[in-house]
């Protein structure tokens, strides 16, 4: 990958309570580059938000967290940032998408203005530079009527456009990189699509990095260039959008594509859903993690952690990449039977 704006090595995260330590994300690995969106995937509770979250420090400050590995963007580590440092970083050089658009926004003030705060402090702009440079970015996001909709209250806004909104405040400050945490998961199939579109449309003509947090296949398909799947903290399967999506190797995100519903199976099959339950990471062994639901799981499984490691491709693709942590390594070399990877 040429001009990585993010890279993120051994990565780990430990939340710490007044009587236990829980490491939620363990030791991962993951770069994305401009104009190339990596979609981290996998069911809730994966680690994939507050993976994210902790490197930017946007954890809840009543929650204590450690921090190891290195994140860094451009020069600088992330995680020896001290927080006035991060602070200057958050809006200016990367932005965010948060999941609820309405709880992103202050309820008592105009839309507008509060974009437009946050090109004046990163942009050092005046007020009336400022105001321009909102109504231009707001146009940019096919919010329609920029200024009618620069003096409305965020409740009066349909979800659509408040989420156009919120994706306004992420990129008006001209960040290099944007993370997306399930952008489109409140919102209805045709404005998801539209969405979807313009995320694309705009890591393309700004050139910027995306970070996509989700956990519908279809969302990730649509949209990814490289995908990490996460699992109980880890990263179980790593690679080029095509390849992971077309021939997992591993049966965790073979299983998360199997489940998807696909239109064209006949009236009456069986959805094939992911038989069990995440593990609890208070207790979880030092094996592969998603050992106790695998059909192939066998000793070795549940008392060694398997190393993510390259895959043979399918078809002999070149110019691809994909790595998985599985000692058994299926090498799936025929399509999965979802819809999501057509």
């Amino acid at each position: 990958m040429t001009d990585v704006v993010l890279d993120v090595r051994n990565y780990s995260v430990q939340l710490h309570t007044a009587t236990s330590s829980l490491t939620v994300v363990d030791d991962v690995s993951w770069s994305v580059g401009r104009g190339e969106t990596l979609a981290i995937v996998g069911e809730s509770g994966s680690g994939k938000t507050v993976s994210l979250m902790a490197l930017l420090g946007l954890i809840p400050e009543y929650v204590v967290t450690d921090t190891a590995g290195s994140a860094h963007l451009g020069a600088r580590d992330l995680l020896s940032l001290p927080e006035s440092e991060l602070r200057k970083v958050r809006g200016a050089e990367v932005g965010v998408i948060f999941q609820d658009p309405l709880a992103a926004f202050n309820p008592a003030r105009r839309v507008g203005p509060q974009i437009a705060e946050s090109a004046r402090r990163h942009l050092h702009l005046s007020a009336d530079q400022a105001k321009r440079r909102t109504l231009e970015v707001m146009a940019d996001v096919s919010l329609p009527n920029p200024r009618h909709h620069y003096v409305a209250y965020p409740h009066e806004l349909s979800g659509g456009m408040r989420q156009r909104a919120l994706i306004a405040m992420a990129i008006v400050s001209g960040p290099s990189l944007v993370i997306a945490d399930e952008p489109t998961s409140a919102l209805d199939v045709t404005t998801q699509a539209q969405l979807l579109e313009l995320l694309k449309r705009l890591g393309r003509d700004l050139n910027m990095g995306l970070v996509l947090v989700s956990h519908d296949m279809g969302v990730v398909a649509a949209l990814a260039d490289q995908v990490a799947v996460m699992y109980a903290g880890r990263i179980a399967e790593y690679g080029s959008a095509t390849s992971v999506l077309k021939c997992p190797d591993h049966p965790y995100t073979r299983g998360l594509l199997d489940s998807i519903p696909d239109p064209r199976l006949p009236h009456g099959t069986a959805f094939r859903a992911l038989s069990g339950a995440p593990p609890d990471l208070a207790s979880a062994g030092v094996g592969c993690r998603f050992a106790d639901r695998c059909e192939l799981a066998v000793e070795r499984c549940v008392g060694q952690r398997p190393a993510l490691e390259p895959v043979p491709l399918a078809g002999g693709q070149s110019g691809e990449r994909q790595l998985s942590a599985c000692w058994r390594h299926p090498r799936v070399t025929t399509p999965v039977s979802s819809a999501v990877a057509r």
